[in-house]
């Protein structure tokens, strides 16, 4: 179900990037986000269905090693092939 409208989110990563519009790229055709909202080099709010959000935010530099998290990601298994393609 894609949703466009605005709601709170109980839950959403945020992810560093020093190249904003690669990670957008990746997130965009890679994984089937799609971007809801942005204010152009600094941060990109990309959605793929109802609560399923990821803020992407311009760094100067990400360190190598992030620190120890858990990102969920759901699909529909139908879709693993096509996305795992992409």
């Amino acid at each position: 179900m894609t949703l466009r409208g605005i709601y709170g989110m109980p839950a959403f990563a945020t992810i560093p990037t020093s190249d904003l519009a690669a990670s957008v790229d990746i997130w965009a055709r890679g994984l089937g986000f799609f971007e809801l909202f942005s204010i152009p080099g600094t941060l990109v709010h990309l959605r793929r269905w109802a609560f399923q959000d990821v803020l992407l935010v311009s760094a100067a530099s990400v360190p190598a090693r992030t620190p120890a998290m858990s990102i969920s990601f759901v699909c529909v298994l139908s879709q693993i092939d096509s996305i795992v393609a992409a």
